[in-house]
């Protein structure tokens, strides 16, 4: 804007050093004008001046109108932004903190059946089941997980020693009504009747 406003400056200046230079020789015939023939004058010499700054003035406007929306942009961004990182906050506020145990088990006509213990140190959640994935087991509903409440549940595993990238799902409800999945990988250590879990991650569903 500093720059804009300097070339109307410097604009006007040699303007006017332009006219002073084209009409010096006329100032008698000047002073002895009319009023009305001096106003005409006038305004024919001063108009490009003003219409100059009128250019200037609406080009400032638009320069000042692009430097507003970008700063509103940014702070929209930023709202949205921040927001985002609130809504992630709470929702980790109000997510159970899910925890899956193997407990060494038997092997029964070549399926493993294991007992899990499934621990919840967050939140309480509703309307829990969970699947194990290739399992002979159905999905099992355990409704309400309290917080540090142990929950034990059966597991068989036909061809254990196949299941390296199995996959064992819980699926809840939170307080606000929002359904969430916490996966976990299923981990078998060959010949050997048990299993760990290695926690996936937790999406929305």
């Amino acid at each position: 804007m500093q720059g804009l406003l300097q070339k109307g400056i410097a604009l006007t200046i040699a303007y006017l050093i332009g006219l002073t230079f084209l009409t010096w020789n006329r100032l008698p015939q000047l002073l002895t004008m009319e009023l009305n023939s001096l106003g005409d004058f006038l305004a024919g010499a001063f108009g490009p001046v003003a219409f100059g700054w009128l250019v200037l003035s609406f080009i400032q406007q638009g320069h000042e109108l692009r430097e507003s929306q970008a700063a509103m942009n940014a702070q929209i961004e930023s709202q949205r932004e921040m927001e985002k990182i609130q809504k992630q906050q709470y929702q980790h506020a109000i997510s159970p903190i899910l925890k899956l145990t193997g407990v060494q088990g038997d092997f029964v006509d070549g399926n493993l059946k294991v007992l899990v213990q499934l621990i919840n140190s967050g939140p309480s959640v509703s309307e829990a089941d969970v699947q194990f994935d290739g399992s002979g087991v159905p999905v099992q509903r355990l409704g309400e997980i309290h917080t540090n409440v142990e929950r034990n549940i059966e597991l068989i595993v036909p061809n254990p020693g196949s299941g390296d990238g199995r996959i064992c799902s819980i699926h809840y409800r939170l307080f606000d009504g929002n359904w969430l999945e916490t996966k976990f990988n299923m981990v078998f250590t060959p010949y050997e009747p048990y299993v760990s879990f290695e926690r996936k991650g937790r999406n929305a569903t």
